[in-house]
């Protein structure tokens, strides 16, 4: 009994002791959490506080470098004062002069004190940002510091208590042996307990990650949120669309739930008669067992024995007989239950509906009215917070409804305040409205009608005061306020659906009809209220804009003349046989007296005359000539669609005429030998939209053939097609079938834009009759057809015609060849979870050490660049957002590209959570761009410049193309007006900064006569610009924000509403009369082709139009002449000058030792650039024809399915990856290893470029069955890198490091990662003397003593001794085994030290030589590398492309650009094998 006691006692302290253990751990884990969050506080703090300390140092230099600036102002106002003083008794020419500069040195000053003060005022609250934060710091630092004593104090406690409940347990053991077993599980249960503490920790171990990985994941969500805010405010435009949809799914419920009631009353009533038949069966049944029970009984009293049996099979006939009725009064029971429980479900039902229909029906209605009041009393006879009982199961479909209700409701309040808060002031006085009121106002009333709001019911009174108030603005900005700006007002206020419309549109729309009630302006505003009365608001821009083009024509029609349009087209064609050849069929074809229609003596604007040249343009055979007689039907449908819309007569010009048919004659007439492409050189603005139409249209119809019309711009290909679609949907094809015309957009744009629209499509359709596409869609569908298999290319393109819309798509500059890179499945799940690791913070070694084959370690190096090159880019430069907000995109030469892949991208998608996989391409087609566009039967061009003389020789080359030029239409025109941009003179400063100054004061000289438009030389400079000039208007006195207006790409981009603001606010004028002065816009090249600058007031015309000043005067003709076309459109002036930085063209005055002069700028600059040209395409010609020979065997390797082979697959990844690096015989030995392909059956047109070394290739299949990806393939390279390592590279101007540093760490860098073990690695230095570090040595096997040898290099010392350098590093290549050879060279200063070739003499002339065939890469660090060394360095580069290998200059300007340059080699070396894919 004692022993039990003992055992009892023991038990219970023990478990004592385990439920105070526990109570310690729970403690211990919960300081043990607070201290991980306020460790994660703390750093987030210190981290905070770094960076405030960066922002304080910064502006404390900031402030410093003001209160310099400042001072030095000071002394130059002391100075100027002074001399003024002494000046003034003895010139007062000389005293005006120095009050200018008095003045301008004041507004310096006070502008200089100004920013100084907004520095020293950023400069205190950054600092009290910093003390608070210290003193968070501190506070958190102390209570994590008692939190760290809380937790050693506990597990203190802990640890004795541990030694407590050991030593209690020893005791145990001792005192109660024969209870030994229970001890042991004891201590096996103490022992998980420890085990448990431990996985504790492991998970609060887990939790600090799965903490940390979430604050990313929350960064990254709350850019999401961002982003998804973004998208519902876009997405409100479509909420009207999902009310109708709800609405109809409330009526569709309600009509379910009549016909469930329906049904449900019809099994009551089938229940009811089934219950009558029961009720008549029981009655039977009874009146039944009744009988046998009489008889029964009558016949017992018989007794025989025959009787007696006779009974009881009677009796037992009465038995079945009542178990029948007792199953049918059982069933009976049931049906009546379930009758009843049915009818009490059809009550319930009933009663919820009703209750459901009483709150549901008033929401919906005035929700229907868009009434606030309506609703806010809908609303307030509802309770829906507490229970719902009385709605049953409809609650989920009423709470909704009343949510939305609730949404709604607070929404539409909250619009009202907004308006009526601005409105305000405005009614009680004459205060001036702002752009900006203008905009909030139209924003609210946007968005009331798109959420459904009525204003008219909501609030009169606030759409009277819209009203009035957009049309006082109207009149305060200078506009008429006629009876048409009037409707459109109203009409736009009064319109529930604004969807694409905002406030620079109503501007536009006012301005476009802003004309006075006067007698010449009756016809125009007449016109322009038909439209307006017929047509919804978001179509307004687009009528009134082509109403104003086509009374332009229409004004000039009746002055046109044939015969003279045919001496117009001879004086421009002068000289040019071919084109005077097709101008002479055409004037057979269609000869004065002969035209489409008369209209000599006829009233253009009468409707009587107007329907009697309709009629005659439908009589067929006018002309006996097929030709013009299928034009003629085209023109009349389009004059008939024009007159549905504008009720005017729109006839096309006779410049449009002519050149269609000399086009079509090239098409249906016999082609001239050596003609295979015909381009068209006709103006902007002339109508090159409608003939492209026309021509396509004919082609259809007459010809039986299809049409593919190339418009290289996103936009201007939707605007063209959406034009002309009506008019396609006129005609069928030559065999009778409707014309299926169509229109190619991005998928993201036919997902978001036009999803329900069959006609818009992602992808070139081929049975498409009419198919308006960029260039990028023609790529894809041609290397669609050759992945088909078994393509014949020419029955493809038989009858298939190219249009184009500029003459851009022919033109190759550095890339005439395209790689088409595909999936790999098995190695996109690997890249995948690269990524996972990644993500998980898994760097470099982690991740190679996550490959199992050759194939995903190449993959695991390819991601590593892949990241480092990532992480170098920036968005909106090499990288954009799509359209749709949902994934990033690439910007290649400036455009979004949206079938371009790299590994890259796919990362930095996958890593932000745009995508939730990692996709690995690799090449597997190569396509030569002029060979697929020979494909087609005809090819015809229309462009506004088809280039200089080297692009012209190029296009007939390759090509064979001809040309011809179209006169200007008002050429054509008895006594009309026809104006060129007359030039003001071009001005060339010495440097940047006075070229800035000059362009100011030009900008802010000329707005006092015209707009002004400034096309600086890049989209960064352009941004820069529009803010110096913001600064200087302030310093002036003026309403900058007005008065400067930016229109760089940047803005377009990422402020589409802004950019339509600017664009329509740049071309008017501030204030009136006397007074009326302009703004200025700034742009960049983008800007300067294809944007309708529209200059439509008399006083800017006759004061030359607007003026347009270039920075840059481009070097191809094709961007000079579209320069030009922005101004001197129509009928109205034009004026340019140019002020250039003569510094822009140092090396091009360098290097063809011609002097830049103001007489002769442009004609000098554009010979530069034909010069230049000729260059470049020589030094593609090798990638071309390497190129062109790999497309065609990727036709056959496709149309053969050889691709099903791994071998095969991996030999041809490595022919795509390669190609510019190896000669035509290489490629065809290469190929030869393929199974079932006969590389001489396939003919060629490719030219071997550049001499053929005996180099050993291999053919052969790959044994094994794994699939090898490298993008590189497994040849080894030899690789030799050239260093810098003079005195001069110890300067600690890269980031924190010396240039010697960085370029140490960077080439280290390209070892470790992109360095293959089978590639040969050496490295070369000079200073006064060249040195080798080590020579080609294989990398496999040495990676310890490489790496060692490039860490321990010697500091620098000495001078520069670059050219020799380079020569030595060209000699171990030469010497070397390998195929591919690498040189990269670097050095920050100038050669000094190269006796024999001070120059380079010795380097160029081996480049040139037979044996060169090394990549070269040359980087250049600082910005006073002299003019020639640049050129020296450009021309290797140039000389190494020629012979068809790499060739690249990176000028890295700023030290701590070295990192960047080398990214850029990495890319070259790890070869990301970017490439487009199928779109």
């Amino acid at each position: 009994e004692q022993l039990t006691r003992a055992k009892d006692e023991s038990t219970a302290s023990f478990e004592k002791t385990e439920k105070a253990k526990e109570r310690l751990l729970t403690e211990l884990r919960e300081e043990q959490k607070r201290a991980m969050s306020l460790d994660l506080s703390c750093s987030s703090l210190e981290s905070d506080c770094a960076r405030l300390k960066q922002v304080v140092a910064a502006l404390q230099s900031d402030v410093a470098s003001g209160e310099q600036e400042a001072e030095t102002l000071r002394k130059e106002l002391e100075v100027a004062e002074k001399e003024l003083h002494e000046l003034h008794a003895h010139s007062r020419s000389n005293t005006q002069q120095y009050y200018k500069r008095i003045t301008s040195l004041q507004l310096r000053l006070s502008a200089a004190e100004a920013r100084l003060q907004q520095q020293r005022d950023g400069w205190e609250k950054e600092k009290e940002l910093h003390a608070a934060t210290q003193a968070e710091l501190a506070r958190c630092n102390r209570i994590n510091d008692d939190l760290r004593l809380s937790i050693t104090d506990l597990k203190r406690e802990f640890e004795r208590s541990q030694a407590l409940e050991a030593q209690q347990i020893a005791e145990l053991d001792s005192r109660f042996k024969a209870e030994d077993a229970q001890l042991q599980e004891v201590q096996a249960r103490f022992a998980r307990c420890q085990k448990d503490l431990k996985d504790s920790l492991q998970d609060n171990v887990t939790l600090r990650e799965a903490l940390n990985a979430s604050q990313t994941n929350e960064a990254v969500l709350k850019a999401q949120v961002n982003d998804l805010e973004e998208q519902r405010g876009q997405g409100k435009a479509s909420y009207e669309e999902e009310i109708a949809e709800l609405k109809e799914e409330m009526g569709n419920a309600n009509s379910a739930y009549d016909r469930e009631i329906q049904k449900l009353e019809a099994q009551v009533s089938k229940l009811t008669g089934m219950t009558e038949l029961l009720d008549q069966d029981n009655a039977r049944l009874q009146e039944e067992l009744e009988n046998v029970r009489t008889e029964l009984i009558r016949e017992a009293g018989v007794g025989s024995e025959r009787t007696k049996k006779l009974a009881v099979a009677r009796f037992q006939k009465g038995g079945v007989a009542a178990l029948k009725l007792a199953s049918a009064q059982h069933q009976h029971k049931k049906q009546t239950i379930i009758l009843h429980t049915l009818a009490a479900q059809v009550n319930g039902f009933k009663s919820h509906a009703k209750a459901a229909t009483t709150i549901i029906k008033p929401i919906q209605q005035a929700l229907h009215n868009g009434d606030l009041s309506e609703l806010k009393a809908a609303i307030s006879s509802v309770e829906m917070d507490g229970e719902t009982d009385h709605l049953g199961d409809l609650d989920s479909v009423v709470r909704p409804v009343y949510n939305e209700g609730m949404d709604k409701l607070a929404s539409w309040e909250g619009l009202l305040t907004t308006m009526r808060r601005i409105l305000g002031p405005f009614a009680k006085s004459d205060m001036k409205i702002s752009d900006q009121d203008v905009q909030k106002l139209f924003t609210a009333m946007k968005e009331a009608g798109l959420t459904g709001m009525s204003l008219e019911l909501s609030d009169g009174d606030i759409a009277e005061g819209l009203e009035q108030t957009f049309l006082r603005h109207l009149k305060q900005e200078g506009g008429v306020g006629n009876n048409v700006q009037i409707e459109i007002i109203r009409r736009l206020v009064a319109c529930p659906k604004l969807q694409g419309v905002d406030a620079a549109d109503m501007a536009l729309c006012l301005s476009l009809v802003n004309k006075d009630e006067v007698p010449e302006n009756s016809f125009f505003l007449s016109r322009a209220r038909q439209l307006v009365d017929a047509h919804e608001p978001y179509q307004f821009t687009n009528v009134l804009s082509s109403l104003e083009t086509i009374l332009f024509f229409l004004k000039y029609l009746d002055k046109e003349d044939l015969a003279q349009c045919y001496r117009e087209y001879r004086k421009v064609n002068r000289g040019n046989q071919v084109a005077l050849q097709y101008v002479a069929k055409a004037e057979r074809n269609y000869s004065p007296g002969f035209e489409l229609v008369q209209t000599k003596g006829r009233d253009l604007l009468s409707e009587s005359d107007v329907q009697d040249i309709l009629a005659e343009m439908n009589i067929p055979g006018r002309n006996k000539n097929d030709m013009v007689d299928g034009l003629r039907q085209i023109f009349f449908w389009w004059a008939q669609l024009m007159k549905e819309t504008f009720d005017l007569l729109v006839l096309p010009h006779h410049t449009q005429v002519v050149c269609m048919l000399m086009c079509l004659e090239f098409i249906v007439g016999d082609q001239t030998p050596d003609c295979g492409a015909l381009i068209a050189e006709m103006g902007t603005g002339e109508g090159k939209s409608a003939v492209i139409a026309g021509l396509a249209l004919f082609c259809c119809t007459k010809l039986g053939k299809k049409v593919h019309v190339v418009v290289d711009d996103e936009n201007l290909v939707e605007r063209d097609f959406l034009t002309y679609r009506d008019l396609f949907a006129q005609f069928k094809t030559k065999n009778g079938e409707t014309i299926k015309a169509q229109l190619c957009v991005s998928a993201t744009k036919k997902a978001n834009k036009y999803a329900k629209d069959d006609d818009i499509r992602p992808r070139v359709d081929p049975e498409g009759d009419i198919v308006y596409i960029e260039a990028k869609h023609v790529q894809s569908f041609y290397t669609n057809l050759a992945k088909q298999g078994g393509t014949n290319f020419d029955a493809a393109f038989k009858d298939r015609i190219l249009i184009l819309d500029e003459v851009d798509a022919l033109v190759i500059d550095e890339a005439p060849c395209v790689p088409f890179v595909y999936e790999n499945d098995e190695l996109s799940r690997f890249a995948t979870r690269l990524g996972d690791a990644l993500l998980r913070g898994k760097q470099g070694a982690q991740l190679e050490a996550m490959a199992t084959t050759d194939g995903e370690l190449k993959v695991a190096r390819s991601f590593i660049a892949a990241q480092q090159k990532a992480e170098k880019w920036v968005l909106n430069q090499d990288y954009a957002v799509d359209s749709s907000g949902q994934r990033y995109v690439r910007v290649v030469q400036g455009r979004v590209s949206e079938g371009s892949w790299s590994l890259a991208l796919e990362l930095k998608n996958y890593v932000d959570r745009y995508t939730d996989r990692i996709i690995y391409n690799e090449r597997l087609f190569v396509m030569n761009r002029a060979h697929a566009f020979q494909k087609y039967e005809r090819i015809v061009g229309l462009s506004g410049s088809v280039g200089n003389d080297a692009e012209r020789s190029f296009l007939t080359s390759i090509y064979k193309a001809k040309f011809f030029k179209v006169p200007w239409f008002l050429t054509t025109c008895k006594n009309s007006p026809f104006y060129a941009a007359d030039s003001r003179g071009v001005f060339i400063e010495e440097d940047e900064h006075r070229q800035w100054l000059a362009t100011c004061d030009k900008a802010f000289e000329w707005r006092e006569r015209a707009p002004v438009l400034i096309i600086a030389s890049h989209r960064a400079k352009a941004a820069r610009l529009a803010q110096d000039l913001h600064a200087m208007a302030e310093a002036r006195g003026l309403h900058a924000r007005d008065v400067v207006r930016n229109l760089s790409r940047e803005v377009y981009e990422t402020q589409p509403e802004v950019f339509k603001q600017n664009l329509f606010k740049a071309t008017q004028g501030i204030g009136q009369g006397a007074e009326k002065k302009w703004r200025i816009a700034v742009t960049d090249p983008r800007g300067g082709r294809g944007t309708d600058y529209r200059v439509s007031d008399p006083v800017a015309d006759q004061n030359g139009g607007l003026m347009l000043i270039v920075m840059h005067i481009p070097k191809q003709s094709r961007d000079w002449v579209q320069f030009l076309g922005r101004t001197a459109r129509q009928d109205k002036h034009g004026q340019w000058l140019a002020v250039l930085n003569k510094k822009d063209y140092a090396a091009e005055i360098d290097k063809f030792k011609t002097p830049l002069t103001p007489g002769t700028a442009v004609d000098t600059i554009l010979d530069w650039g034909n010069k230049e040209t000729t260059e470049n395409l020589k030094s593609v010609n090798g990638h071309y024809h390497r190129g062109l020979r790999v497309n065609e065997i990727s036709e056959r390797v496709a149309a053969q399915k050889l691709l099903e082979d791994p071998a095969n697959r991996e030999i041809m990844v490595k022919i795509c990856s390669e190609y510019q690096s190896l000669s035509i015989h290489q490629i065809n030995m290469l190929a030869g290893g393929m199974q079932g392909l006969d590389v001489r059956s396939i003919p060629t047109q490719a030219q071997e470029v550049g001499a053929v070394k005996s180099v050993d290739v291999s053919s052969r299949r790959p044994s094994g069955s794994m699939v090898v990806t490298s993008t590189q393939g497994t040849a080894p390279r030899d690789i030799v890198i050239v260093m810098d390592r003079s005195t001069s590279m110890l300067s600690k101007d890269a980031g924190g490091k010396s240039r010697f540093e960085l370029c140490r760490d960077c080439i280290l860098g390209i070892f470790n990662t992109n360095v293959e073990d089978q590639d040969h690695l050496g490295l070369l230095t000079f200073e006064s003397q060249v040195r080798e570090s080590f020579p080609l040595t294989k990398k496999g096997g040495n990676e310890s003593k490489l790496t060692g040898l490039i860490r321990n290099l010697p500091n620098p010392d000495g001078l520069t001794k670059f050219h020799d350098g380079v020569m030595e590093g060209l000699e171990r290549l030469r010497a070397g085994s390998s195929s591919a050879k690498y040189l990269v060279a670097l050095t920050d200063g100038d050669d000094n030290m190269s006796r024999t070739q001070p120059n380079g003499e010795k380097v160029t002339e081996y480049l040139r030589s037979p044996d060169a065939d090394v990549h070269i890469i040359v980087i250049t660090v600082g910005k006073d590398i002299k003019v020639k060394m640049i050129e020296t360095c450009k021309q290797w580069a140039s000389l190494a492309k020629a012979s068809g290998k790499v060739g690249l200059y990176i000028p890295a300007d700023q030290p701590s650009e070295i990192a960047q340059a080398f990214t850029k080699v990495a890319a070259i070396i790890a070869d990301d094998a970017e490439g487009e894919a199928e779109l």
